[in-house]
């Protein structure tokens, strides 16, 4: 059936490490407004987007905190993710268009189509 990454539903998590990831959160908060002060210092706007982003995975990260979701294990290697709205994804790609410029979106959309193709032929091959 390809090679789809299936989600793994995350085991609940304790009031201690809940609490852990808490105070993980109010340090990533502080890390990210202080980069935001170091990067307008560059005068590089794309440069400036970054911390848009950073900003943006950490409201995801405390959204998935309120789902009983341990954020710091959330990635393509463990098979756990944070859920993103759509506005979220809209924001995602704002930022890295305005990073990287258009030719990013263009490769991504030719990779997804060379993908489909080969989970057709896989699946029917």
């Amino acid at each position: 059936m390809g090679n789809h990454t299936e989600f793994i539903k995350p085991e609940p998590l304790s009031e201690t490490r809940r609490q852990e990831l808490e105070d993980i959160i109010k340090k990533m908060k502080k890390a990210v407004s202080n980069s935001y002060q170091e990067a307008i210092a560059t005068h590089c706007h794309p440069f400036i987007e970054f911390n848009g982003l950073t900003g943006e995975y950490v409201k995801m990260c405390e959204d998935a905190l309120k789902k009983g979701i341990d954020f710091t294990e959330a990635n393509v290697h463990t098979g756990q993710h944070i859920d993103m709205a759509h506005h979220q994804v809209r924001y995602v790609f704002t930022k890295l268009e305005c990073i990287y410029g258009p030719q990013l979106f263009a490769f991504a959309v030719e990779e997804a189509k060379r993908q489909l193709i080969e989970r057709e032929v896989g699946d029917h091959g």
